[in-house]
């Protein structure tokens, strides 16, 4: 009976877990399908008293751009959809949660247009984003918006909306319900409730329509489209030639190069998926819930395979040891722990960077928190990648494996050329970003080369662990063997040798002639000695491992990897 008894709670909480997993499922498709787009939905959005709506719209006149279909060289922004109600009205579905304390009354509504200047931000204009003129202020119209005399070329209009006055619609006479482009610039649309007569809202609803040249991708994303072309044709070149060298040397495969596969795999579907996102985006006026999702999906995989990939590099696998041991659960363990916290933070900052009523999200604390966390995983991948390629470079120096410790001191160099580029793309970044002062958005004709230039470096980099570990006839052969070699050219190579001669000149001085030597060049290393099995110990067992499940047969089998003990 008591037994009966605790499973109802456990199936209950049961259901409970996947309801609310199915919820979270959900919310995360909604979050995907709110971003920046060019035919902008507005359903019940309320305006309250002295807290403006705010829309930047990027646009381009068609001398800058190609004319494409479906704009076809036409560049405006339309307002001619957009309807202001009353609180009060009986249509809306969410009216009771805003009225109180009275009946609605009448209240007048103004609405600004203006092209942002470029030699100061918009923002600047209003004395602490102070936008309605109230009393005691001195400004000239009272309860209206105030309209900077500095600032040139502003379309105003003012409409009254309250009870029992039919829902306004703008017309299409005047220059603020259809402006068309006479110039590329940052626009700004600007609804306030001066009005403070009332305490509650009024409802904004409809869509603004806002096409360029070329179609309905927003300005600040157009670079994205070409970008992501060119991006995709590349992936497909190097896809092909390393699909044709895995073919040609298929029974020399090494459990490396399939991880590799699956990253060049993964990377091609991300930009292949964003590039149609974008053609999709530019044809309807909103990314397609489905592409973004998807995209979204394999840029946080490729990010973590990437690293796992480099990692596992550095350890030497699969050209040292021929497996991890458990070292490969904690690779596998930090590199999912990294997908499921990038995946939260691309999820959640989609979500909070498509406000555009200035307000604070609550929800950007819960991003810096996971951001940290994402920043903690990100620098412990960092640190383990460089200890581990030293150590592996001073060992191989010390087995004297030439050619190899040649590979790895390659692919350090390759390392130390991402972490320069790091660092230039940081500098780039953060350039472009100050421009943006206070939410400015001086940035827009630059902020698409931000993540594009991060993609180009990231392939560049994938492109150099390619080549430095493409198939070759004999890449089994070359990766569980053991060779007798010098490098008297290479200065830290020497470093190493002098050291181990020193070491044994000084282990021979103590003990005799009993203990032998490794002598720089000497035959003892290939020799199968008690010194070499120590030797091997190291790398987790001799390098040909008849047990390991990803030797011979290039199968990829992580469950055995793991509890595969070195």
């Amino acid at each position: 009976e008591f037994l009966i008894n605790l499973k109802i709670p456990i199936e209950m909480t049961r259901n409970i877990f996947h309801l609310s997993f199915i919820s979270t499922v959900v919310q995360i498709l909604i979050k995907f399908t709110i971003v920046r787009c060019d035919i902008i939905s507005i359903i019940e959005e309320p305006i309250f008293p002295t807290k403006p709506f705010i829309i930047p719209l990027a646009k381009f006149f068609k001398d800058e751009v190609p004319s494409w279909s479906p704009g076809k060289g036409r560049s405006y922004i339309d307002l001619t959809q957009l309807k202001l109600l009353s609180v009060c009205d009986a249509s809306l579905s969410k009216s009771a949660s805003y009225i109180s304390g009275g009946a609605c009354s009448k209240v007048n509504v103004d609405v600004i247009m203006f092209e942002a200047p470029t030699d100061k931000p918009w923002k600047s204009f209003w004395e602490d984003e102070q936008y309605c003129c109230l009393e005691g202020m001195d400004c000239p119209s009272k309860n209206s918006v105030i309209i900077p005399s500095a600032l040139p070329g502003v379309f105003k209009r003012r409409v009254e909306v309250g009870p029992g006055i039919p829902s306004v619609l703008f017309s299409g006479e005047d220059e603020i319900s259809h402006h068309d482009i006479k110039v590329s610039g940052l626009f700004i649309v600007i609804i306030a409730l001066c009005d403070t007569t009332d305490t509650k809202p009024v409802i904004l609803n409809g869509q603004i329509d806002s096409i360029d040249p070329y179609g309905y991708l927003p300005a600040e994303q157009f670079g994205n489209l070409p970008f992501y072309f060119a991006l995709s044709c590349m992936y497909a070149i190097v896809g092909v030639t390393w699909l044709i060298l895995c073919l040609w040397y298929s029974t020399e495969l090494m459990p490396l190069q399939i991880w590799i596969s699956a990253v060049l795999m993964i990377g091609a579907l991300e930009t292949s998926l964003l590039f149609l996102r974008y053609i999709n985006w530019n044809d309807m006026g909103y990314p397609a819930t489905a592409l973004t999702f998807l995209g979204g999906f394999f840029g946080v995989a490729k990010r973590a395979l990437s690293r796992i990939l480099v990692q596992l590099v550095c350890l030497g696998y699969g050209v040292v040891r021929p497996s991890l041991g458990e070292e490969m659960g904690r690779v596998l363990y930090l590199g999912f722990a990294y997908f499921v916290l990038s995946s939260l933070y691309t999820i959640m900052s989609s979500a909070t960077s498509a406000t555009n009523t200035g307000q604070v999200d609550p929800a950007h604390d819960f991003v810096a928190l996971v951001s940290f966390f994402l920043a903690v995983v990100d620098t412990t991948f960092y640190i383990w990648i460089f200890t581990s390629i030293n150590n592996l470079i001073v060992s191989l120096a010390s087995r004297q494996q030439g050619v190899k410790y040649l590979l790895y001191k390659n692919f350090r160099a390759v390392l130390f050329s991402l972490l320069f580029f790091t660092c230039l793309w940081a500098l780039y970044s953060s350039v472009v970003f100050l421009k943006d002062t206070s939410g400015s958005n001086f940035n827009w004709r630059e902020r698409w080369t931000v993540d594009a230039l991060w993609e180009l470096i990231y392939f560049c980099i994938f492109v150099a662990i390619a080549i430095l570990w493409a198939p070759s006839k004999n890449a089994q052969r070359y990766a569980h063997s053991m060779e007798l070699a010098q490098l008297d050219d290479d200065s830290e190579w020497q470093s190493v040798q002098s050291a181990i001669e020193l070491t044994n000149n000084q282990s021979n001085g103590s003990h005799g002639d009993g203990v032998t030597s490794h002598v720089v060049g000497g035959p003892t290393l290939a020799s199968g000695g008690e010194d070499d099995r120590e030797l091997d110990s190291e790398y987790g067992g001799r390098l040909h491992d008849e047990k390991d499940p990803f030797q011979g047969t290039g199968a990829l089998d992580p469950l055995m990897a793991i509890s595969k003990k070195a």
